[in-house]
């Protein structure tokens, strides 16, 4: 498959999928790019690792972005504060090349995961 017909499958299975399922799959991707993001930083592979960091607080900042605050704005301001310090840490961890905060980044997002899948009472691998 072509890198174009690829993104068009991708496009429309987000589109089309429960934003459940898509909430699910964008904080595993995080919780992976983490776990890579540590490896990189320490091989002290810094343009891998960057990519990574780059690829979490994209997904990070959307999801914060999609919070419907009228909704439920206590839980909703919960999550933001979450994803606020997750990404804080990430940051931190990247400028100082430890990985101590994409650990905490990832127990955070984990957790958050977790509960999710808990509330629509779904087990997942990971």
């Amino acid at each position: 498959m072509n890198a174009r017909a690829l993104s068009c499958y991708r496009s429309v299975y987000v589109e089309s999928a429960p934003p459940a399922d898509v909430l699910d799959q964008l904080l595993t991707k995080a919780l992976s790019c983490l776990d890579e993001a540590a490896v990189f930083a320490e091989a002290k592979n810094v343009r891998d690792k960057a990519a990574r960091v780059d690829r979490v607080l994209a997904i990070v900042g959307e999801l914060s972005a999609a919070l419907d605050h009228s909704v439920a704005p206590e839980l909703t301001g919960n999550l933001e504060r979450l994803y606020d310090f997750a990404a804080a840490r990430v940051l931190e961890s990247s400028a100082t090349g430890e990985g101590k905060g994409f650990g905490e980044a990832a127990r955070i997002l984990k957790s958050v995961r977790d509960s999710f899948r808990e509330a629509r009472g779904v087990r997942g691998r990971g």
